[in-house]
């Protein structure tokens, strides 16, 4: 709890499994690391190298990966509720059957990333880049488009977009139309109840503002 890695060297490291809750990781090099099956809660990877890594099924409950070059990452059913992810470079990125709810992918490059399947309900990807990502069956439910580089992704429909935000600025493939973003102040409130360490329930609430 707390540890503080920052600008460690952990190169093809070996952590799968662990659990780490506010955790410092920043500027660490952690490329070809295995974490998968980790738990990352509240932790710090902002400007992390995670090239090539494994993060497959983590829980990334509110981490932050602001900056970090997440090139080829593994994330498939990685768990990322409320995560930031602002600037990353994520190119050929592994998100299928990822949850990425509400999380925040502003300006983020996304260039042949994979989003098969992932929930994407309510995240912000204002400016990103999706050239050549792959969004089939990917939930866009409440998600802010605005600006959002979209021309060229794969699998992308109609019905998906019905469900989204869009702007003028947002660059969609030939022949789909965005929907306008609404204004109000809608918010979404997510319940879960989970087990505590010796077998009590307790409740996590989330909130997230509709765009």
């Amino acid at each position: 709890m707390g540890a503080n890695f920052s600008g460690a060297t952990l190169v093809g490291s070996d952590l799968h499994g662990s659990w780490f809750f506010g955790a410092n990781f920043s500027k660490a090099d952690l490329a070809r690391a295995d974490l998968h099956g980790a738990s990352l809660f509240g932790s710090d990877f902002v400007g992390v190298d995670l090239t090539d890594a494994n993060l497959s099924d983590v829980s990334g409950h509110g981490a932050s990966f602001v900056g970090a070059t997440l090139t080829r990452a593994n994330f498939t059913g990685a768990n990322l509720l409320g995560a930031d992810l602002v600037r990353v470079a994520a190119r050929d990125a592994q998100f299928s059957g990822a949850s990425l709810l509400g999380a925040d992918l502003n300006e983020g490059h996304f260039e042949r990333a994979s989003f098969k399947g992932a929930s994407l309900m309510g995240a912000d990807l204002l400016s990103a880049d999706f050239e050549g990502a792959d969004l089939t069956g990917a939930n866009l439910a409440h998600a802010n488009l605005a600006a959002a580089d979209l021309a060229g992704a794969r699998g992308l429909t109609q019905a998906q977009l019905d469900l989204a935000c869009s702007t003028p600025l947002t660059r969609l493939p030939p022949g789909l139309v965005g929907k306008p973003c609404h204004v109000g102040p809608n918010v979404i409130v997510l319940h879960s109840t989970q087990s505590a360490a010796h077998g009590a329930a307790h409740r996590e609430i989330y909130e997230y503002r509709l765009p």
